[in-house]
């Protein structure tokens, strides 16, 4: 299983290397050339796992879970760390970079809009896995105990809009720990949107 995920995360740096560089060669400078890499890398990367995911049954997602456990940790914090960054870098273009224009205001809001999504992608991940390690701890209403990809990103998403679990509940400290986590972040980086949208908005208006 660790064999499906390399690929995966060899063709989004790929990718994103490369739509870096050629966003370099096209003539941007600064932080928006890996800005641009990034956004390509985070299309990549989601997309497949997607692909690879949103129909994988019980056992599938379970045998996922043991092969990544020992760095799966390691690979979340390096993920996460890299979303947070490419906001920042978002704010930094913003300070130095002088007045936005239309390239740099799209490049801004496809960032955030992407980062945001990986954020809470990575968050189902761990969701899934903490479930199927402990085969428990999310109690999803008129299921059969064995959820689905798509359930585990319903339950992420929810929390990355609302701030709250919904229809869902949770019975492990293990998963409460992670809820908590993520409320966090997603409180941070629902501040950050908006106020780049409002930034955005005083730039576009003059």
């Amino acid at each position: 299983m660790m064999a499906l995920r390399r690929p995966v995360l060899g063709w989004a740096l790929g990718g994103g290397m490369v739509a870096g560089g050629a966003a370099f060669g096209g003539g941007l400078r600064g932080v928006a050339p890996v800005l641009a890499g990034w956004c390509v890398l985070v299309v990549i990367y989601t997309s497949l796992m997607l692909h690879r995911l949103w129909a994988a049954d019980a056992e599938t997602m379970r045998r996922r879970a043991e092969v990544l456990a020992e760095r799966r940790w390691t690979v979340f914090a390096l993920s996460l760390t890299a979303a947070v960054a490419s906001v920042a870098g978002v704010g930094w273009d913003a300070a130095v970079g002088g007045p936005p224009t239309t390239a740099n205001t799209i490049l801004t809001g496809t960032t955030i809009l992407l980062s945001w999504l990986f954020v809470h992608m990575l968050f189902a991940h761990e969701y899934a896995h903490e479930y199927w390690s402990s085969d428990g701890g999310i109690d999803f209403p008129g299921g059969d105990g064995t959820p689905e990809y798509s359930e585990f990103l319903y339950f992420a998403f929810t929390i990355g809009m609302t701030a709250q679990v919904s229809d869902v509940t949770t019975d492990s400290p293990a998963i409460r720990k992670v809820v908590l986590l993520h409320s966090l972040v997603a409180f941070a980086f629902n501040a950050v949107i908006l106020a780049a949208a409002v930034n955005i908005a005083a730039g576009l208006a003059g």
